[in-house]
């Protein structure tokens, strides 16, 4: 997805692993850009990939900033599923929720599996975590905070 120019952050389970919290994930979360051009690339990167929406949503919905905040408001979604078409149990989810804000600053770079990704820093995942509250967010920050 970064070779296509994708604006993207890893985020929930797999950050919490980057920032050196041992824990299990089942799905890969990540913070995007909500905009036209940046939708439309994910879009065509997740597909390539084998992946498809778990919701059933157009992909006019999807593509387009504008409808895709009204759609996230109206059904109140914090997040876009993707599961991969021959490996159900492989979800990617991107947070487009109204909680969720892009910015560049709010990343590093991080190796990961031997390659630059994009990663929430610290900070803005411990912020994030508090944001959504569930136990399992609430001892990622504790681990996170320990680890600061």
């Amino acid at each position: 997805m970064s070779s296509r120019g994708a604006r993207f952050a890893v985020a929930g389970g797999f950050a919490c692993l980057a920032h050196g919290v041992v824990r299990v994930t089942l799905d890969l979360d990540l913070l995007v850009e909500v905009s036209d051009d940046n939708l439309a690339c994910l879009w065509e990167a997740l597909s390539d990939l084998g992946f498809v929406t778990q919701q059933p949503v157009s992909k006019a919905d999807v593509v387009s900033a504008q409808r895709l905040a009204r759609l996230t408001r109206e059904k109140h979604m914090q997040a876009l599923s993707w599961v991969h078409g021959t490996h159900p149990f492989v979800i990617v989810d991107l947070l487009v929720g109204e909680g969720f804000q892009w910015s560049q600053a709010l990343i590093e770079e991080m190796n990961l599996f031997g390659m630059p990704v994009p990663v929430l820093r610290r900070e803005e995942l411990i912020r994030l975590k508090r944001v959504a509250g569930r136990e399992k967010d609430l001892v990622d920050v504790r681990e996170l905070e320990r680890l600061s």
